[in-house]
């Protein structure tokens, strides 16, 4: 069906309601047309078909206009039910007329069910009366109104909304109010985090450690952020106004005002610069600025800088470029390199030290690249590379680690020994680095080889004669430094004249026929090679052929393309010359120590070859010294205590003949039964350990069975290549037993005497005070009487002394802690204080009677005084609860130190005692600066205390 047939339907449709209608207003039938003439019904039928085509024409402009109407009401149904805005119409009393899809939506509920309610239905409790304050003031003023409020969805939740409203009038003429409702929560959400974030962000300027500062275009500080306070030390209201060249350090001033210029040209870009100010202390801080120019915005109008207190990170800077130098230098030192792989990113870093060690040069080396381990793999022997290669790869593929040791020709021509290793570092499990060092291991080697064939020379030396030795010497010196021809010669003791003894068996066989050996003659008419006497030190011609004062050589030596030649010392005198030569490289100082090395040696067997020779010559004279020893017995036996040498001493002392001890066990000869066991031990440990027994006194066995006392001696030779020797010394004692058992007696009876002086002493002490006690009970005068209390007091220090001496073991030394003791059990009782607790402690002191007398007098005296003064009514110091009194002696490193102390009312604080003229006071100063020759302290605080040091020796002067 198309629009025509559409057409003519309606037509069709039309036609018979039309002519109802027709016959209505026409009366006339269609019989009344015959009467009509042609033209007539011509004329007729044209309006008939000209209204027709009136009608049709109509007709199409309804068509139109309900198109047209049909299009509008679907754009007003899109436009009003599927705003992005909520549109809604509202009553006078606030019900809900007329609402769109959109606003039904913001609310979660069908449009349906919001027509008829009321719209405050929808808002929360605490924007009501926003709302009808806004509704209200729409219907009074008739104007545009707008607020914001919250509105409840169906789910609860609630959203921030903006009402626009205007005021209409309904069909009936009742006011109405027509609403648009827009969703502001994402606003209000952003306006919110603005919020926040401005807070924030003022928080952060406030608190921040930096400062932030607007610099006006004179220089002046405009605003200064608190955080400049920490930095500078000074107040804003100090900072603000203040320019900033008045705080920048003068060497520094530069290097800001080029970034000034720099950020005011280029607005654009931010500019940072380090600088020194000055701090309120007057120290200098150093900072880092961060500033970009705005003085084209008249909004700032300024330069904003950020400020940092940098000096820390300068200094820890300072301290990490340090720790870096002192690294490379300790690497450089310790011969040590390090490298790193990075596994991800295929690169390679070196540290200096390895840069060294493969002879290149960091700046000419590709930075972090591959190419590095070509470059390292060239510097190895071709037979080595694919081995470093391989464990390499193994490292950084499989977590293989390694260790390595390889000879090396670094690119700058030198040769060497290094040590490789390498170890995976790993992240979750996954390989991420390999590191590893490489260590330049070349003196290790060299002195590796050293020992080795010092350790070959060392055993060769016990079978070969020194010719020969000296010759295995140049072969191991040629091996050692690459040379081909060598030789040594000695010196002799006038330093003037050499004495030409070997040379390498390479240079006899392939370079050197001239004769020579055994041959003297003046250092004078020597070569260049002698330079080394002249000069008294090693000397190197790298380049022999050039040598200006050179001599020539001899026909059949040598060729010499270059030479090394040490001189051999010995007690400033040199002894000899070593000398090698044609090395295929230049000579160094390595060489000089391998040869210095290789030639002490040398000499060291020319010497023991020349102490061996003596050593047999001297044999014969040392047994018959041991032989012709009289009082000294020596006998020699094997680790199983066989014995096999026996001097005529030791006949005369044990009655066995040599011929009947040698050959015997020793046990069985001169070692008592009691002791064999012992003695069986103690010689398999000086078998087993090389270290002979103390020596000792012992009581052995006679022939005849009697005790021989002696004084036993033992020792251990070892003979290369023999076994070890056992040697006993006994040198018989008998007559110092007596001597000693005569002095025990004499020494006894002195002690008795001793004792009895110090009986005698101290029972006249004891008379002396118990005749001052009758006096004093005799005495009517108090001070009299306390005169003499005190001065029995002090010859009762004394006394008990010499009762604790007469009473001990040891005559020499007094028992200090036991001697306090009863001094201060005797103050008390004498001064009648028992409510006053003493404390004495000398633990472990000793102390000789010259010392023990003086420092007696002195406790005597303060602790009198304590007694007698420091506790008035015998009642304790104010703020204590007891009355307490301390005596110590201490002994450490040989100084004694001796302190007294009560818990009193202390010294009158006017009180000087070192002036004081009692005779108590004199005592103490006399006894302990002078007698004993110690030094006194004296603490007022908490009572009193007397502190006296002094040392054992300035206190026997």
């Amino acid at each position: 069906m198309n629009p025509t047939d559409n057409r003519s339907n309606h037509a069709a449709t039309l036609r018979k309601p039309a002519e109802a209608v027709a016959q209505i207003h026409s009366p006339q039938s269609p019989d009344d047309l015959t009467s009509l003439s042609l033209e007539e019904i011509r004329r007729m039928f044209h309006e008939l078909q000209v209204h027709q085509i009136e009608l049709e024409m109509q007709n199409e402009e309804l068509r139109r206009t309900r198109n047209e109407v049909e299009t509008a009401k679907k754009r007003y149904f899109e436009l009003y039910n599927l705003a992005p805005v909520g549109y809604c119409t509202i009553s006078a009393q606030g019900i809900i007329l007329e609402t769109n899809l959109t606003a039904a939506a913001l609310l979660g509920i069908a449009r349906e069910a919001m027509v008829g309610q009321p719209l405050s239905r929808f808002i929360i409790a605490n924007d009501q009366g926003v709302y009808f304050l806004f509704r209200e003031q729409l219907l009074k003023t008739k104007e545009p109104q707008k607020c914001e409020l919250r509105l409840v969805h169906a789910d609860g939740t609630l959203f921030w909304v903006q009402l626009d409203a205007t005021a209409g009038t309904a069909a009936g003429g009742t006011p109405e109010c027509h609403l648009v409702i827009s969703d502001i929560s994402l606003r209000k959400q952003a306006k919110e985090s603005l919020r926040l974030s401005e807070n924030r962000l003022h928080l952060l300027v406030q608190n921040s450690s930096d400062s932030l500062v607007i610099i006006n275009a004179d220089g002046t500080q405009r605003y200064v952020s608190p955080g400049a306070e920490r930095i500078t030390g000074f107040s804003i209201a100090e900072l603000e106004g203040r320019a900033i060249d008045t705080l920048i350090h003068p060497d520094d001033m530069n290097n800001v005002v080029a970034a000034w210029n720099e950020a005011v040209e280029h607005p654009e870009k931010t500019v940072t610069v380090q600088y020194r100010h000055i701090h309120k202390t007057r120290e200098w801080v150093t900072s880092e600025a961060i500033a970009q120019s705005f003085l084209d915005e008249p909004s700032i109008n300024g330069v904003i800088a950020s400020v940092r207190d940098i000096t820390e990170r300068v200094h820890a800077e300072k301290a990490l470029k340090d720790s870096q130098s002192l690294l490379n230098t300790t690497q450089r030192f310790a011969q040590i390199g390090g490298w790193e792989w990075n596994v991800a990113e295929q690169s390679m870093t070196w540290t200096d030290e390895t840069y060294r060690i493969h002879g290149l040069a960091p700046e000419d080396q590709p930075t972090l690249s591959a190419e590095l381990i070509e470059r390292s793999l060239a510097c190895y022997l071709p037979e080595d590379r694919p081995l470093i290669a391989e464990a390499f790869r193994r490292c950084a593929e499989s977590g293989e680690p390694y260790d390595l040791r390889f000879p090396f020709l670094a690119a700058d021509g030198r040769r060497l020994w290094i040590r490789t290793m390498g170890e995976p570092m790993r992240k979750k499990s996954r390989i991420v680095l390999v590191r590893g060092t490489i260590i330049d291991i070349t003196r290790e080697q060299q002195m590796k080889n050293l020992l080795q064939a010092r350790l070959r020379l060392s055993e060769a030396s016990a079978f070969l004669s020194l010719d020969t030795l000296l010759s295995c010497v140049m072969d191991e010196a040629e091996t050692l430094t690459g040379s081909q021809v060598g030789f040594f010669h000695f010196v002799e003791p006038d330093q003037q004249t050499l004495s030409l003894q070997a040379w390498s068996r390479n240079t006899l066989a392939h370079f050197c026929t001239a004769e020579g050996k055994g041959r003297h003659y003046p250092v004078d008419q020597a070569g260049v090679w002698i330079d080394c006497i002249r000069q008294r030190r090693a000397v190197i011609h790298n380049d022999y052929p050039s040598l200006p004062h050179r001599k020539g050589l001899p026909p059949g030596h040598a060729e010499v393309r270059r030479e090394l030649v040490v001189p051999i010392f010995r007690n400033e005198s040199i002894v000899a010359v070593f000398g090698v030569g044609n090395k295929a490289q230049e000579y160094d100082q390595e060489d000089i120590d391998l040869v210095t090395s290789l030639g002490d040696m040398a000499w060291d067997i020319v010497l023991r070859k020349r102490t061996e020779e003596g050593l047999l010559r001297s044999e014969e004279r040392f047994r018959k010294l041991l032989e012709s020893l009289p009082a000294v017995a020596v006998q020699g036996y094997s680790p199983d205590g066989t014995t096999q040498y026996w001097n005529q001493a030791s006949e005369q002392l044990y009655g066995y003949s040599a011929e009947e001890a040698i050959g015997r066990n020793l046990l069985d000869l001169i070692i008592p039964p009691e002791m064999q066991d012992a003695v069986r031990q103690a010689i398999g440990q000086m078998a087993e350990t090389g270290q002979p027994i103390a020596a000792s006194e012992l009581a052995l066995m006679h022939r005849d069975g009697s005790r021989v006392a002696v004084y036993s001696s033992h020792l251990i030779l070892e003979i290369p290549g023999q076994p070890p020797e056992l040697f006993c010394v006994d040198i018989d004692l008998t007559e110092r037993k007596e001597n000693e058992d005569h002095l025990a007696a004499a020494l006894a009876e002195k002690e008795v005497l001793l004792r009895e002086v110090h009986h005698r002493v101290k029972n006249n002490l004891a008379a002396i005070v118990g005749l001052l006690d009758m006096q004093r009970r005799m005495l009517v005068d108090p001070q009299g009487r306390d005169i003499l209390t005190e001065l029995g007091g002090r010859i009762r220090s004394m006394s008990l002394i010499h009762e604790k001496l007469y009473r001990a073991d040891n005559l020499a030394r007094i028992n200090f802690q036991h001697y306090l003791q009863a001094l201060i059990s005797h103050l008390r009782t004498s001064f009648g204080s028992p409510r006053i607790h003493c404390q004495a402690e000398a633990q472990g002191v000793e102390m000789p009677l010259d010392l023990a007398v003086p420092c007696g007098m002195i406790i005597n005296e303060l602790v009198t005084n304590a007694l007698k003064y420091a506790f008035p009514g015998g009642l304790p110091a104010p703020g204590n609860d007891t009355c307490r009194i301390w005596v110590r002696m201490q002994l450490e490193n040989g100084v004694y130190t001796l302190s007294v102390a009560d818990n009193g009312v202390g010294l009158p604080p006017e009180l000087d005692w070192t002036g004081a003229k009692t005779l108590g006071m004199v005592l103490i100063r006399m006894l302990g600066r002078h007698q004993l020759g110690g030094s006194y302290e004296l603490d007022r605080q908490e009572g009193l205390r007397f502190t006296l040091t002094f040392s054992e020796q300035r206190g026997r002067k």
